[in-house]
């Protein structure tokens, strides 16, 4: 395989320009913000919505370029379309949800996913909406499949190659080059020269005449004695599951839901793919995986169900729950129409999927609200705290079951940051009840005092007064810590790929960075001054839940020194309080 000539690759983006204009306009833009954003750390919200709603761009555009081709509409119609999408791209960045909102890894970016996602079926399904034959489909799909694989093996060897070359000079010459370059090769080689390398091959004839398939020995090898026999291999060990189940009489266990949804998708996957070597080079499995695939397939979504309703009783519906069970629904209704349908028209598959995600993105959260809002009500009726369908705070305890259902329901708007959904049912606001304290302070308020931390054994130190005031003076770098569980290696947490975690014994902050592909620690640094500013406040107090003040404090290492300053802080009791977790800004010096 040789890589593309350089005259190949100008004439590749022009003609790619002229066809996907758009197209290659937001690759440039998703490219420029990534960019700027590299050499700034990742700190600035607009930049980062552009490079997002850019990378949506580039898909959507796709689409609409294949519909206007497949059904030959007029230059004017083609180009009121691009300027609909433009408005509608700008339209995005503008009201783009908050990167910082507490909910944004909740919401926002799985529906940008989902969004992203769609249009991406898009560009599959509607050149063939209301025309073309299912072969059409097909032979179009493989062609834009084979296009991904080779355009990202290219893309790879590229990014490999000039990585090399810039290694070398670098070394050889002593050119002391700022490491984010190979950041920025990066984002170039993915989002310039694989686009284009993807728009130029992409294919301009939506008709594949009704005798080609196409089908190469790899392919077909990879059907017959790889996926398939795969697939088989998950029918078997889900089967077996589910008659040990039966035979124990007990309910299924919430992961294997995801073991199917998995399963699902290698099945689709391969039942597209062998759709036509069953019909022109079959094999007796490869026959009966297409005959048997969606009756096989239809009982495991009962098992799917029975799964999600076990989480869903205990703790109710999150986005994340919905989405298994919406796509539970969607794979329900797909079995269905293989298995009644004479006809088997494939393009059921994406343009059926692009339907119900267009129905998740906004009911994910309005449908998981009201679940876990009527839970809420609920466990504060039995529990005596509903007085006039207002919410009122009660000194007697409440069961364990009852408690976990408070405790799951208010910890779930709290990460959301949307605890004042509950303003209607309250004597007062929500924000006046919490005070910056979230979660804990709410089901205080609620209850007796050790409800706050659940946890009779642990006490929670926090900043309060609303958003801190970061003091970085003498420090470089800011980031944010999340610290829990410590770990003998971790991904990049922060600017310029450094780490930040505890030690096992949990009396170190230590400071790694990548060599050689793995974090190795290059400081440490004791928190035993802040262990004894808690221990103060502690014997002081003598409460389960503390407010610290907004100061930071300095930790010196063998090398260098960090500021830090502590947002919340989880603390075990014993002679002495022991750190169980925490969050904090973190500023540092990368010299």
């Amino acid at each position: 395989m040789n890589l593309p000539s350089l005259r190949f690759l100008l004439d590749a983006f022009v003609r790619a320009f002229v066809r996907f204009p758009l197209s290659l306009l937001s690759a440039a833009s998703a490219v420029i913000s990534l960019w700027i954003l590299i050499s700034e750390n990742g700190n600035n919200d607009q930049w980062a919505r552009l490079a997002l709603v850019g990378v949506m761009g580039i898909s959507l555009n796709i689409a609409l370029n294949a519909f206007s081709e497949a059904s030959h509409l007029n230059i004017k119609i083609r180009w009121s379309l691009q300027g609909a999408s433009l408005i509608a791209l700008g339209a995005l960045w503008y009201w783009f949800p908050d990167l910082n909102a507490p909910d944004i890894e909740y919401r926002g970016m799985p529906q940008y996913a989902a969004a992203l996602l769609l249009f991406h079926l898009l560009s599959a399904v509607v050149p063939f909406v209301g025309r073309g034959s299912i072969r059409d489909f097909w032979v179009f799909n493989r062609t834009l499949l084979t296009n991904i694989i080779s355009g990202a093996i290219f893309s790879a060897v590229l990014f490999i190659g000039l990585c090399l070359a810039l290694l070398s000079v670098n070394e050889l010459f002593d050119l002391h080059l700022d490491p984010r370059i190979y950041a920025r090769l990066f984002v170039f080689v993915v989002g310039m020269f694989n686009t284009v390398y993807f728009l130029f091959h992409f294919p301009e004839n939506y008709n594949s005449g009704e005798t080609e398939t196409g089908y190469h020995t790899i392919l077909v090898n990879l059907c017959r004695y790889i996926l398939v026999p795969v697939v088989v291999l998950y029918f078997v060990i889900l089967y077996a599951y589910s008659f040990k189940i039966v035979i124990n009489q007990e309910l299924p266990r919430g992961w294997v839901s995801s073991l199917i949804l998995g399963f699902s998708v290698a099945g689709i996957f391969t039942y597209l793919l062998n759709y036509y070597l069953n019909k022109d080079q079959s094999t007796a499995l490869t026959r009966l995986f297409h005959q048997w695939f969606w009756p096989v397939l239809l009982p495991m979504t009962v098992l799917l169900f029975i799964a999600v309703n076990r989480r869903t009783s205990d703790y109710g519906f999150t986005e994340a729950r919905f989405l298994v069970a919406h796509l539970g629904v969607w794979l329900s209704v797909s079995c269905l129409y293989f298995i009644i349908s004479k006809k088997d028209d494939i393009r059921f598959i994406p343009g059926s999927l692009v339907i119900f995600g267009l129905l998740w993105i906004p009911g994910a959260g309005l449908f998981s609200d009201y679940s876990q809002k009527s839970r809420l009500l609920h466990a504060l009726q039995t529990s005596g705290r509903m007085e006039n369908g207002m919410i009122r705070p009660a000194l007697t305890p409440v069961d364990s079951t009852t408690l976990g259902q408070l405790r799951g329901a208010v910890e779930y708007f709290a990460e959301r940051g949307n605890l004042k959904i509950l303003d209607p049912v309250l004597p007062m606001p929500a924000d006046s009840i919490t005070q910056g304290g979230g979660a804990g302070r709410f089901l205080k308020w609620l209850g007796s005092p050790e409800q706050e931390a659940f946890r009779s054994d642990i006490v929670n130190f926090y900043l309060g007064g609303g958003p801190p005031s970061v003091d970085v003076r003498g420090y470089s770098h800011l980031t944010f810590v999340n610290l829990e569980e410590p770990y003998d290696a971790c991904s990049d947490t922060s600017a310029l790929h450094n780490c930040f975690t505890l030690n096992q014994s949990k009396d170190f902050i230590l400071w790694k960075k990548p060599v050689n592909g793995t974090h190795t620690i290059v400081d440490s640094f004791s928190i035993a001054p802040l262990m004894n500013q808690w221990n103060s406040l502690y014997r002081q107090y003598d409460k389960d839940e503390i407010e610290l003040e907004n100061r930071r404090v300095t930790l010196k290492g063998s090398q260098k020194q960090i500021g830090v300053l502590v947002t919340n802080a989880m603390l075990a009791k014993g002679d002495s309080l022991v750190l169980d977790s925490g969050q904090l800004y973190l500023m540092f010096n990368n010299n």
